[in-house]
């Protein structure tokens, strides 16, 4: 969100994957080289099961590990992400279009307003 609407503060990270075996495998990889990401009951099968998984990472931040629905075309959304970076790393951020269909069904108040947000630079 933070990436397209620079307004919105970020409480969080959430890091989209692909529900695949070999995705979670090196996602639980990455998250495991991190002293500050508890990865404590992160397992394959959680993580290929189209749930949203939240991980503390340290006491002030959190990572949502967001994975699609079944019928979410994962191939597509990833070739319309933009390519960006944090400090020296480079990442995909998911595109509007994605957030839009990420969010369309949740009940959350927040996430409410920030379908308001994406709506208002779609055009």
């Amino acid at each position: 969100m933070r990436y397209h609407v620079s307004e919105r503060d970020a409480g969080d990270l959430d890091i989209l994957i692909e529900p695949s075996a070999q995705t979670a495998i090196a996602v639980i990889s990455a998250l495991s080289s991190n002293p500050l990401i508890s990865t404590a009951g992160l397992t394959v099968e959680k993580l290929t099961q189209p749930q949203r998984i939240q991980i503390p990472a340290k006491i002030y931040y959190y990572a949502d590990i967001l994975k699609p629905a079944y019928d979410f075309d994962f191939d597509l959304h990833w070739a319309q992400a933009h390519d960006a970076m944090i400090g020296q790393i480079p990442v995909k951020v998911a595109s509007v279009k994605t957030l839009l269909a990420l969010l369309a069904y949740s009940n959350e108040p927040k996430h409410a307003n920030d379908l308001s947000l994406l709506m208002s630079i779609s055009g």
